[in-house]
């Protein structure tokens, strides 16, 4: 048993060497500026989208069910934010659509070679080939995220079917939903967008390690927000903005680390 948790220990050791090795923390930085610039348009084009089916308060309502995977004060910026775009009435959709294109497709290119850092690859590939990858993917989790937004209450659904079952409620189905497809793109992202021959187990691991330490995060942050009120006293009204750089740089992080644990067991 002790030499079970002794190996448990060197193995993590040798994780957070390579994980600090590797300069992540600065790939995590490039990969979050990105995200960043990214983020509005990408929610202002769903509303745009989302209008056409639904009535304009409806398509909110599923935006902040979605933004549920933030932490509360970010989804409440995020959802201001928004808001106040769409009722001034400067949604501009085709200015919106390219700039998501182009500022996801940036994070995916940076993330994949962050990725190849990670993973120690260094073979030459074509630079077409590198895009066509990345497009692809961007696609494959642009559609993953439409699909998730305009079916938002088929987890609400299941959790009324299971409610009669002991220890089973709305939250813990939500919440198990939500580990399960994170833990899933996550390994898929480590298997498909690094340029190594990885089984799918390692990838899982990997996966479900990056969710796991990101729910935790999501609750952490959240109570560091709620009891730290420096950043407003500092940054004043973009107090809320400079949290979600914040956020999305330590879930980048936590990415990139699922990542390294992937290689590394």
């Amino acid at each position: 048993m002790n030499r079970h948790l002794l190996t448990v220990f060197q193995k993590l050791g040798h994780i957070f060497r390579n994980f600090y090795k590797k300069n992540v923390f600065t790939l995590a930085a490039a990969v979050s500026y990105y995200a960043f610039l990214a983020i509005f348009p990408f929610f202002i084009l769903l509303i745009y989208v989302s209008t056409m089916l639904f009535q304009e308060s409806l398509s909110l309502l599923k935006l902040e069910q979605y933004l549920k995977l933030f932490p509360p004060t970010i989804s409440q910026a995020v959802i201001g934010n928004v808001d106040s775009i769409i009722s001034s009435g400067r949604v501009f959709s085709v200015i919106s659509a390219i700039a998501v294109f182009y500022f996801a497709f940036r994070v995916f290119t940076v993330m994949e070679n962050a990725l190849s850092i990670i993973f120690e690859t260094h073979e030459e590939r074509s630079t077409w080939k590198a895009t066509l990858k990345s497009f692809i993917f961007f696609l494959v989790t642009a559609f993953v995220l439409l699909v998730l937004f305009f079916s938002g209450s088929t987890f609400f659904v299941i959790s009324k079917k299971l409610e009669t079952l002991p220890f089973v409620n709305e939250y813990t189905v939500i919440l198990l939903g939500q580990i399960f497809l994170e833990t899933i793109f996550f390994a898929l992202s480590y298997k498909y967008m690094s340029h190594v021959h990885m089984s799918f187990r390692r990838a899982l691991t990997g996966g479900f390690v990056a969710t796991m330490l990101w729910e935790i995060l999501k609750h952490i942050f959240g109570l560091y927000i709620v009891s730290i009120k420096l950043y407003s006293l500092v940054y004043g009204s973009i107090g809320s903005l400079i949290l979600l750089i914040l956020w999305i740089y330590y879930s980048i992080l936590i990415y990139l680390f699922g990542a390294e644990v992937a290689k590394d067991m």
